[in-house]
């Protein structure tokens, strides 16, 4: 298996050939450990347990070889980390990737390509949705660690977004049927609109630590009204994750249906706060704020449609 592991990881990025270093390491450390101090323990542990079927024998002492290594070398994992990271030594160019999904040793398989970067193209999307929801929880708790949290996850999302685009960039160099390049055409489109829609989270986060740090406090009224868009929004971001799994028309038309609710929402939304600054019901510092804010959601509702229209196109 050590041989298999290692033979896996050729061609692979350095967290792969660094988990097969460590899966040989604890294999030959297991095997000098039972050499030397274990052997006779271990058979005759085996024997006792299983003292006629060979076959069984051998099943019992895998199991034995492996349980008492993990218990020896479990406080000594660090250890085995750093000894792969001198094996495997990391150069100033190396970024860790973040993919989940795709790998460049099946592009050649085109349909295994296509799903393993659909799939990659949704965790994006499910990292934003994770982004979006911070933002959220931020602005109804005013906590400037849930607004770092929304940031952290921007790192992510652009890092993530990098790589799809460059696989599918890739993918795209390959002959493709036509079928397959409508998938790719929606995959790179809808990639696109995921990373904006997480850009506009940031600018969320950001208009909010802002608002904690000036204390520029909302009316209830417009507390009220932002969280009502934030679930609006959320529902038509979801639904067009959706669509891009399972390409449903109900989908698809939930995300027109919730768009068209997020255009009339920021209408009004925008009207009223107006109305709040001119009679001086709201300070003039959470107005701005306000008003970025349902333009950034309304925003997002925007590229949620984007998602939806690029995948009508094509089924």
């Amino acid at each position: 298996t050590c041989v298999t592991a290692l033979l896996a990881s050729i061609g692979a990025n350095k967290t792969a050939k660094r988990a097969a270093v460590i899966h040989l390491l604890f294999n030959v450390t297991g095997t000098v450990l039972f050499t030397i101090f274990l052997r006779n323990s271990v058979a005759w542990m085996v024997y006792r347990l299983v003292p006629i079927n060979v076959p069984q024998q051998i099943a019992a002492g895998h199991i034995f070889f492996n349980v008492i290594n993990v218990i020896i070398l479990f406080p000594f994992s660090g250890l085995l980390v750093k000894a792969s990271e001198l094996i495997v030594i990391k150069d100033g160019r190396e970024t860790e990737s973040v993919t989940k999904y795709i790998d460049d040793r099946i592009l050649v398989t085109h349909s295994i390509a296509l799903i393993q970067s659909a799939k990659e193209v949704l965790h994006l999307g499910n990292i934003v949705m994770a982004q979006f929801e911070a933002a959220k929880k931020a602005f109804l708790e005013s906590k400037e660690e849930l607004v770092y949290e929304i940031f952290e996850h921007e790192k992510e999302v652009n890092k993530l977004h990098k790589e799809i685009l460059e696989y599918l960039v890739k993918l795209d160099k390959f002959s493709l049927t036509n079928a397959e390049k409508d998938k790719l055409f929606v995959m790179l489109n809808a990639t696109s609109d995921i990373e904006r829609v997480g850009d506009h989270i940031d600018n969320i986060g950001e208009l909010l630590l802002y608002k904690i740090e000036n204390k520029a406090d909302f009316s209830e009224e417009a507390t009220f009204e932002i969280t009502s868009m934030f679930d609006l929004t959320i529902k038509a971001y979801k639904y067009s994750l959706n669509a891009l799994t399972c390409t449903d028309p109900d989908d698809l038309k939930a995300v027109a249906k919730y768009e068209e609710e997020i255009d009339k929402m920021y209408k009004v939304l925008r009207k009223n706060h107006i109305d709040r600054l001119n009679n001086l019901i709201c300070n003039p510092n959470a107005g701005i704020v306000f008003l970025d804010m349902i333009s950034n959601l309304e925003r997002v509702g925007d590229h949620s449609m984007n998602i939806a229209e690029h995948i009508m196109e094509v089924v």
